[in-house]
């Protein structure tokens, strides 16, 4: 089966290009490593996994999908960034700052949810945390966490942008899609 939607998904080194925190896809490690940020996860029972995981329990919890982000944008109906951010520690700039962004989570039915907004992190135009997860709120979500965003943010239908990328084509002027390690993929 085939991806009709796909965002990016789990933060990683531009440079490197390694995950940073926890990956699994159709129930294979492709990287596990313990880390202070927010997880989302679907055991292969279905049961939806949010937030701090050891090692131990990425382990033994038999995930069929899962993947790190950096803050927990809600927590069961309601905005935790604050105290993701004491936990997590991401930096002031990266709550406040108005980016793209992407989150995955749940609605109350317990539908998968994925949200992208558009947005030039150079210019400061997108979402801070805040409102991200105020967005989310609205639009149903009851929980989520928020994914990599700023230039790595796209969404694909049937593998056309049908978002705004905001990433630097080289010395182009030009914004293009980012090259990302992992994505979101919404299966026909």
């Amino acid at each position: 089966r085939r991806c009709v939607a796909a965002t990016n998904a789990g933060f990683f080194d531009v440079h490197r290009g390694y995950c940073l925190g926890n990956v699994i896809s159709d129930g294979r490690v492709v990287h596990a490593r313990e880390s202070r940020n927010a997880n989302w996860g679907m055991t292969a029972s279905g049961e939806f996994v949010y937030g701090y995981l050891t090692a131990a329990q990425v382990e033994s919890m038999q995930f069929k999908q899962l993947v790190t982000g950096v803050t927990w944008l809600l927590r069961n109906g309601t905005i935790y960034v604050e105290e993701s951010a004491a936990i997590e520690q991401p930096s002031f700039d990266f709550v406040w700052m108005k980016a793209p962004r992407v989150a995955i989570g749940n609605n109350a039915a317990g539908e998968v949810l994925v949200l992208q907004v558009d947005g030039n992190e150079p210019l400061n135009q997108g979402l801070d945390l805040y409102e991200f997860a105020q967005l989310a709120k609205d639009r149903g979500f009851v929980n989520a966490i928020n994914l990599d965003g700023g230039g790595s943010s796209v969404t694909t239908v049937n593998y056309k942008a049908v978002s705004h990328p905001s990433d630097n084509c080289g010395t182009s002027p030009s914004k293009c899609e980012r090259m990302v390690t992992t994505i979101t993929c919404v299966k026909a």
